[in-house]
């Protein structure tokens, strides 16, 4: 029996198998219980920017204007032709404008007053935030590029030093100093963000895409933060929530929600979801439609062909599968180990016969984890006794082998307890291996030793990750030369690992009938 394996252009790893009528089979893969259950909750952006509403021609922003967010909407400062204007939007609605007088140097939300505060060049000015009418101005010559309201105090910023005042009557009560990383290159901030804890986040053009965090009580502790975003649009990035964000950017056409956990800025995009506060995370969903085609060769003695086919497991952390269908008269079994395969009928034509024999939606998602967490959480789960089975020794392992052995231990001693920088050592070491098509079927050790990989040369890898059990997340799997990976550019990967006795051949009696399964392809 010849089978191939095509895959089309979104790959999932499939595998087929032919078998006679009435015959037993029991395909064993990775169990589906390597995939544990996970409580998914579903989130979305604490604000609706899918339509945001396009400014009048004669409305511009400037490059250094802010932006700020208060409560449910994003406030601007514009220029026209006849002076500044205040311009504010609440999504599912018209935006709302009220002419400044003076220039506008820069504006605030007290959310304990629910007003809009505005900085022009010799006054404090205070807004009604639903209707931008003015409610008092209070006479001043403080100059700030920008400024944030904690409790009852205005904090403004001017280069890279703060200055706190009272609210209302603007005494100034401290100052303070933002601090200096190194990659700031002693270039000053150009925006501050002011969050409701009293952290204050900086940034500018010259640093990229990248945020300083600190807080006012302990400048001196700071942290860097990277986000994927036009580094310009940063400069219109507000605060709407404890650790939600959003970017309203005409300038360069940014207009996106944020959500900082767990050390990294996610952009909030419906059908994103989450477990246990951020210990992992996957969004992006894609979807679309997997159909398995079968094309079977056959002579006029064939009526009826019975296949098995292998099929994906339901969900896994970065993909789904639902809406499944199958040729009539067929089903979906598990067998003892919890794994699917679909049991089909066919009906066959003398000649070849192309049937599409399986159907279902495949969604696919980007998926992160903080893997010392998630890992965590995973380990309070109960895991059936066979899958230790996937993490024993074979003669292709040699996993107690001191060549192994000492690999293992150079990795570890990298890695340190930190199972995320094991697995990166522990890849990186892989790829750095040179492939070498000698046809040959060499252990881990005498590939580590020559330093170039064989037909298969990943037993190397799954010997040092079988050796110090890292396959909570099954990652060692049952190993040898019958695995199948797919992956496509969006380098999401779907993993199918074969038994070695999990084919089954037709037996004497069908292959007379039955020439060849000659096409396999997941559309």
């Amino acid at each position: 029996m010849k089978t191939r394996l095509a895959v089309g252009s979104f790959l999932v790893a499939c595998a087929i198998f032919a078998i006679l009528r009435n015959a037993e089979a029991d395909p064993a893969i990775l169990s589906e219980t390597a995939y544990p259950s996970v409580a998914w909750k579903d989130f979305s952006p604490t604000i609706d920017l899918s339509s945001p509403p396009a400014l009048r021609q004669t409305e511009s922003i400037d490059l250094w204007d802010g932006m700020i967010f208060a409560k449910d909407r994003v406030v601007l400062p514009l220029r026209t032709a006849g002076g500044r204007v205040l311009w504010s939007w609440e999504p599912g609605k018209l935006p709302v404008r009220s002419e400044i007088q003076g220039d506008i140097q820069s504006i605030a939300y007290d959310d304990g007053k629910d007003e809009i505060l505005i900085l022009t060049t010799n006054k404090l000015l205070f807004l009604r935030r639903s209707s931008l009418a003015i409610l008092r101005e209070t006479p001043t010559s403080i100059q700030a590029s920008d400024m944030g309201v904690s409790g009852k105090s205005l904090i403004a910023r001017k280069r890279n030093d703060f200055t706190v005042y009272s609210l209302p009557d603007l005494q100034k009560l401290r100052t303070f100093s933002g601090p200096q990383a190194q990659f700031t290159q002693n270039k000053d901030p150009q925006r501050a963000i002011y969050l409701a804890d009293g952290t204050i986040l900086l940034n500018s053009t010259y640093w990229g895409a990248k945020l300083l965090r600190f807080h006012p009580d302990r400048p001196e502790i700071a942290r860097e933060e990277s986000i994927s975003i036009p580094h310009r649009a940063l400069l219109r990035f507000a605060s709407t929530g404890k650790e939600d964000f959003v970017s309203f950017d005409p300038l360069t056409s940014t207009y996106a929600a944020y959500r900082y956990a767990n050390g990294h800025y996610y952009e909030m995009t419906k059908g994103m979801q989450e477990f246990e506060n951020f210990s992992a995370v996957r969004w992006a969903p894609r979807e679309q439609n997997l159909k398995i085609e079968v094309v079977i060769e056959t002579d006029a003695s064939a009526k009826l062909a019975e296949l098995l086919v292998l099929l994906p497991p339901l969900e896994t952390y970065s993909q789904t599968l639902s809406g499944e269908a199958l040729v009539q008269g067929s089903e979906i079994i598990r067998d003892r180990h919890g794994n699917r395969y679909a049991k089909l009928f066919v009906r066959l034509e003398a000649g070849v016969s192309r049937v599409i024999v399986y159907a279902a939606t495949l969604r696919r998602y980007l998926f992160q984890a903080d893997l010392t967490r998630f890992e965590d959480q995973l380990s309070r789960r109960q895991y059936p006794g066979f899958l230790k089975n996937y993490t024993a020794d074979y003669k292709e392992f040699e996993i107690h082998n001191p060549i192994v052995e000492s690999k293992k231990q150079e990795i570890l001693s990298q890695a340190g307890a930190s199972s995320r920088l094991f697995l990166e050592k522990t890849l990186s070491a892989a790829a750095a291996i040179p492939y070498k098509g000698d046809g040959r079927f060499d252990p881990a050790p005498v590939i580590i030793s020559q330093n170039h990989g064989t037909y298969i040369f990943h037993k190397r890898d799954f010997a040092r990750k079988r050796s110090t059990r890292e396959n909570r997340l099954g990652l060692a799997a049952s190993g040898g030369r019958h695995r199948i990976q797919s992956q496509d550019s969006g380098n999401v990967a779907s993993w199918i690992w074969l038994d070695p006795d999990g084919i089954a051949q037709p037996s004497a009696r069908s292959r007379n009938h039955i020439r060849s399964i000659s096409g396999f392809r997941c559309l």
